[in-house]
């Protein structure tokens, strides 16, 4: 069944919905102890600026930033990721990033969530394309898939450093860790 619901997702071999992790560079050398929030150490992991990862809405791509984007909209895919596995039906999304200021109304039907979207600034400057391909409908297993991707990398890297980082600030982000 996993992989009908796959094919179902593709259109023409267009995937709609994708998160493409790059390579970006990792501060491995700096101790991280004496961040105090979530934003401040995904800030000072990835010290440059110019390390994108990329989201494929619709086959269009709209690139975020490791350091910029990636640290303020941490806990929204953390948020979605348990809203996936609840029982509420609807979901009003604001990414409050400068470089990816979207909103996502998102809405279950049955094993899928409608997402309906208004994006009004990103980085890649495609802000008119992404409206006029506002709609997506997706399976919600894909989706939890795809946006554990990039958490599970994020997790994984913090799970390594656990000894240079604030303890409290560990384990708050580790409560705050979804099934993923």
């Amino acid at each position: 069944m996993e992989k009908h619901i796959m094919v179902t997702q593709k259109l023409n071999n267009i995937i709609m919905f994708k998160i493409i992790l790059n390579h970006p560079h990792i501060e491995e050398e700096e101790s991280l102890k004496e961040y105090e929030s979530l934003v401040e150490l995904i800030e000072n992991i990835f010290p440059l600026s110019e390390d994108y990862f990329c989201i494929s809405w619709n086959n269009i791509d709209v690139l975020l930033s490791y350091k910029y984007d990636l640290s303020i909209i941490f806990d929204d895919f953390v948020y979605i990721i348990k809203f996936l596995d609840s029982k509420d039906n609807m979901l009003h999304m604001t990414f409050p990033s400068n470089t990816f200021d979207v909103i996502w109304d998102m809405k279950k039907d049955g094993n899928n969530i409608n997402i309906v979207s208004q994006w009004n600034t990103v980085l890649s400057h495609n802000e008119n394309i992404l409206n006029k391909n506002s709609f997506l409908s997706i399976d919600s297993n894909l989706l939890k898939n795809e946006l554990s991707r990039i958490l599970e990398f994020i997790y994984g890297i913090i799970i390594n450093r656990r000894e240079d980082v604030n303890e409290k600030l560990l384990n708050d982000i580790l409560d705050n860790k979804p099934l993923i």
